[in-house]
C-alpha cells in the first residue's frame, strides 16, 4: 500500500522534492537528558541505522521530518547523532519520539509517472529526474524547461520502485501545475 501525497508545482519553475521511505512501522522511543539516551520496547535497532524521526513531544534538541543515525546502542536504548558516526546528541529537555528506520536504496531504480487526461506527460526515471540514496531519501526534481512543457492543470502520478523482480508503489497523488503569469 502506498503513500498519497499531493504536491503543487509552477509552470516554468524548477521543482523539487525529497521524500523518505521508510519501513518496520513506527517505533516509539523515551529520552533521557540526564544520560542523552532514548529506551524503547523490543524493537531492534542497530548502530549507523538512519531514523527518520516523524513526532516529538519534548525534546527541543531534535526536529521532526529529519534523519538521525543511531548508535551507542546496548540492549533496548540508544543514542542519536547528526551524522554517521557522528558525536550524541546532548539532550537539554525529556520527551518522546516516533521514528521509522529508513530504507537502504542501494541497488533500487525508480520510475513515475504524472498523467493528465488519460495520456502520460512526464515520465521520471534515475536518468531523468529522480535520485536515490542510501538513507532512504528519494529526490524528485523537474526543471524549468519541463514544468514550461507542462499544462497548467492536475495530473495524477505515481512513483514506483525497483529491486529485482519486486515493483513497490511508494507514493501516489495529485500534482497541480499553477500556470505561469509572469510574461
Amino acid at each position: 500500500m502506498s503513500t498519497r501525497y499531493n504536491f503543487t508545482l509552477d509552470q516554468g519553475a524548477t521543482f523539487s522534492r525529497v521524500l523518505t521511505w521508510t519501513t518496520g512501522g513506527a517505533v516509539t522511543a523515551i529520552g533521557d537528558a540526564t544520560t542523552n539516551a532514548f529506551t524503547t520496547v523490543g524493537v531492534p535497532l542497530l548502530d549507523g541505522q538512519p531514523v527518520f524521526v516523524v513526532v516529538k513531544a519534548g525534546l527541543s534538541d531534535l526536529a521532526t521530518e529529519t534523519i538521525y543515525y543511531v548508535r551507542d546502542v546496548s540492549g533496548n536504548t540508544f543514542k542519536l547523532a547528526l551524522a554517521a558516526g557522528g558525536a550524541a546528541l546532548d539532550l537539554t529537555t525529556p520527551g518522546t519520539i516516533t521514528l521509522h528506520r529508513c530504507v537502504d536504496l542501494t541497488g533500487y531504480t525508480a520510475r513515475m509517472d504524472l498523467v493528465a487526461s488519460g495520456q502520460t506527460k512526464v515520465s521520471l526515471t534515475q536518468t531523468s529526474g529522480i535520485t536515490l540514496d542510501a538513507i532512504g531519501n528519494i529526490t524528485i526534481t523537474l526543471s524549468a524547461t519541463t514544468t514550461a512543457a507542462m499544462a497548467a492543470t492536475t495530473y495524477s502520478y505515481d512513483l514506483e520502485l525497483v529491486s529485482g523482480a519486486t515493483v513497490t508503489r511508494v507514493v501516489e497523488g495529485k500534482a497541480t501545475v499553477n500556470p505561469n503569469t509572469t510574461v
